[in-house]
């Protein structure tokens, strides 16, 4: 014979008991079952000593729906969809006997914490004792539960269970960490700078450390059954930064309360997300002048678009779209969603790229064309979860709506402009050119420069800005195949040396007044940037006296001569620009150079720096063939 008692821990509270013969007459399985919210299960399941039911109150049946969490150990991937809720007066029927149903009304009625133990006995010898603890959070009402009977033994268990458990896993007493699993004493040997890793190095990326410490003290007083952030560990020595997505609950060893936490190294995907925003933010000068939109996620996860986007759709007010959502998807015809798809999920280094174009209807009604051009990047880390898709979105309505008045404007274009696909074309040949190459160039400086981000975003800015600059020629320009070398020059050179305000630099142009080729403008105008900004860099400083740059560019015979000097230090001795592995800006130079068929030619001079490009001159060059 079995004995169910119930005591209220306090001087005038429930103390009932009830007789039963075994264990089928405690829990009973209805044929009635409620739905189940979806809540943060497996954080639930995260500390093995506490038990865990959920409840929600029901007006109708005037009980509570249960959710048993407790008898669980598998915790991946579980949600409301695993579980079948009960109602509390049905599935224990004994409980509610001695009285557990008016202690919880009690308690969630008034909004306060009850306490009380539940004692199960067996021909008068305790077998099970459970203390049980009531908390509100919401709509949603829990018990937690520890088994006080069984506490010990369980925990001389707890450590082979803990040494074996696949996160990182630390726990804390009295401030100070007193064991740490096998999954994060790897996580220090491959994080070298984390060990060894105690209490003072818990800071967070959002939160003081007085916050902390309020929240930690909260966690040992029960007062908080949890709480997620990320921890952020400077090294004292490098400045590298690790980051590690934590979980913290409370738990008690050797009757001494501490904190739990789990924690898994999330270094390597916040990086590459501080690196994509910086990216972006380097990228949204070019995006204002061709007024398109840049998507980036994973294979997995869609992280989002830069502003246009909304601007495209003539969406009003973006924070109507929900949080994750794609907000073209909505959009675009069901074909191009599918393509979109099919490329997310099976684009590989040999299946790199993708365009496409297609109508929408905007927010507001209007309809306009877009094309898409989507890009595959392999992640560093040699994990394909890790890949990540580009995806470069330009509104080209007006394009396509005046395609016959930029017929009759540009008769030079008469027959490339007979059919808009044409146009369409030659934009996104150029997105992608001018993206490939400030992707590439980025890549270089990562390279070269990895522990100087500040070099490294500045000459991005340089090449943006460089690049901006020809767009803004190409917008202004009638003819979209040839730009005027000698204003573009002029304009580029001044632009440098304005906007780095070095007045005390004089400057030389000697340019013909030619139309050269649009394809070879945008490398030919990033070697000018490079060359000027090396000059600058490396040839002056504010003390130099009558610092000059010289700029010459004409045609001889069948080749197009620019040459560049100034009148400063001089390449040091012995330095080869064509053999300059240890310097990125050779290295970007030497291969804009091949890229227009050219030659880098050094030329001897006792006063400064003199270097010569050739390459030839083409059919698509206007008015010097």
């Amino acid at each position: 014979m079995f004995n169910l008692r119930l005591i209220e821990k306090n001087d005038f509270g429930i103390d009932q008991a009830v007789n039963f013969k075994s264990w089928a007459d405690f829990s009973i399985e209805t044929d009635q079952n409620y739905s189940v919210p979806n809540l943060l299960y497996p954080k639930l399941f995260n500390e093995k000593d506490l038990g865990v039911n959920i409840l929600s109150y029901s007006k109708v049946k005037d009980d509570f729906i249960i959710v048993k969490l407790s008898n669980f150990d598998t915790i991946n991937n579980i949600t409301g969809s695993n579980f079948i809720g009960q109602l509390t007066g049905d599935t224990f029927p004994l409980l509610k006997m001695v009285g557990l149903l008016d202690l919880i009304k009690k308690s969630y009625n008034n909004d306060k914490v009850v306490d009380f133990e539940v004692r199960i006995s067996k021909n008068e010898v305790l077998k099970y004792s459970f203390h049980f603890k009531t908390y509100c959070e919401g709509n949603f009402f829990f018990l937690i539960s520890k088994n006080i009977k069984t506490h010990n033994i369980r925990t001389q268990k707890h450590n082979n269970v803990f040494k074996n458990y696949s996160q990182g896993i630390f726990f804390i007493q009295n401030k100070k960490i007193i064991l740490k699993n096998q999954a994060f004493l790897r996580m220090e040997q491959d994080n070298n700078y984390l060990k060894p890793f105690t209490f003072k190095d818990i800071q967070f990326k959002d939160i003081s450390n007085g916050e902390w410490l309020r929240i930690y003290n909260e966690l040992i007083n029960r007062d908080r059954l949890f709480f997620e952030d990320i921890i952020v560990y400077n090294n004292p020595i490098t400045q590298d930064k690790a980051f590690f997505n934590a979980y913290f609950s409370s738990f008690t060893r050797n009757d001494v309360p501490g904190v739990k936490v789990n924690c898994v190294n999330v270094t390597r995907e916040i990086l590459a997300r501080i690196k994509y925003n910086e990216f972006l933010e380097n990228l949204r000068i070019v995006q204002g002048i061709g007024k398109f939109a840049i998507m980036f996620r994973t294979r997995e996860e869609f992280i989002n678009y830069s502003s246009e986007i909304y601007n495209i759709l003539e969406i009003p007010d973006p924070s109507i779209i929900p949080e994750g959502a794609d907000v073209l998807d909505d959009y675009v015809p069901l074909n191009i969603k599918n393509a979109f798809y099919s490329f997310v999920n099976n684009s590989n280094s040999k299946n790199d790229s993708l365009s496409f174009t297609y109508p929408v209807t905007t927010f507001k009604g209007n309809k306009k064309y877009l094309t898409s051009n989507l890009f595959y990047v392999s992640s560093d880390v040699g994990n394909p979860n890790l890949d990540y898709i580009i995806s470069v979105i330009q509104d080209i309505t007006s394009s396509v709506n005046n395609r016959g008045e930029i017929i009759e404007a540009n008769n030079d274009l008469q027959k490339l402009l007979q059919d808009k696909e044409v146009l369409i074309n030659e934009v996104q040949t150029r997105i992608n050119s001018n993206l490939n190459i400030i992707i590439n160039s980025l890549d270089l400086d990562l390279k070269y420069y990895k522990n100087n981000p500040d070099l490294v975003i500045q000459n991005s800015i340089n090449r943006i800005n460089s690049i901006a600059l020809i767009h803004e020629y190409i917008y202004k320009s009638d003819n979209l195949n040839s730009l005027n070398i000698h204003d573009f020059i002029k304009s580029e050179v001044n632009y440098i040396l304005n906007r780095h305000y070095l007045q005390y630099i004089d400057r030389v142009l000697d340019v013909e007044n030619i139309e050269i080729n649009m394809n070879n403008i945008v490398p030919l105008g990033l070697i000018i940037n490079e060359l000027i900004h090396n000059s600058i860099k490396h040839a002056f400083d504010e003390e130099f006296d009558k610092a000059l740059i010289k700029i010459k560019f004409y045609k001889k015979n069948d080749e197009f001569n620019l040459i560049i000097s100034d009148n400063g230090k001089g390449l040091p001795e012995g330095f080869n620009i064509l053999k300059s592995e240890n310097t990125s800006g050779f290295t970007i130079v030497n291969s804009l150079v091949s890229q227009i068929n050219g030659e880098l030619i050094q030329i001897d001079n006792l006063n400064g720096c003199t270097l010569k490009i050739v390459y030839p001159v083409n059919e698509y060059d206007e008015g010097v063939l």
